[in-house]
């Protein structure tokens, strides 16, 4: 049962005016989909993404986090901090700016590595992520 998510996006509802059945024809959903959703079914993956993208982003933040929090075993949920941050685009910039793809793994190295040196919670990231994989048996690590 997915009861934050439930209570956040219900909430949202609420705050915003906004009806389930409304919300479900913008994100091109099925018929009593948010319904579901607002009684505690956990959408998808793939769901929660078309949810999200018709959302706006503060509001999306939030109900990521709850979604996120859900999936978190109830006894951990005290030792846990789930920070989201809410995703604002410019559509001219994302027109004036190109992916960067790198064409090596040294190059995709040296990327991560600059914009870890400008934040510290993706540096820690990094470094919990090396830890963890580190301290996994050979045979589970992917080659």
């Amino acid at each position: 049962m997915s009861q934050h998510f439930a209570n956040s996006l219900k909430s949202y509802l609420e705050r915003a005016s906004i009806r389930a059945i409304d919300l479900e024809r913008a994100c091109q959903l099925p018929n009593a989909t948010i319904a579901k959703l607002v009684t505690g079914q956990r959408p998808s993956v793939e769901r929660l993404a078309d949810i999200l993208r018709k959302i706006p982003g503060d509001e999306s933040a939030e109900i990521l986090r709850a979604y996120l929090l859900d999936a978190v075993p109830g006894d951990w949920r005290h030792a846990v901090t789930i920070l989201v941050e809410a995703i604002h685009t410019n559509p001219a910039l994302e027109q004036a700016t190109a992916p960067y793809r790198p064409d090596s793994l040294s190059q995709a190295l040296e990327a991560l590595r600059s914009a870890a040196a400008g934040d510290i919670r993706l540096a820690k990231y990094l470094i919990d992520t090396a830890t963890i994989f580190n301290l996994m048996p050979a045979e589970l690590r992917a080659d």
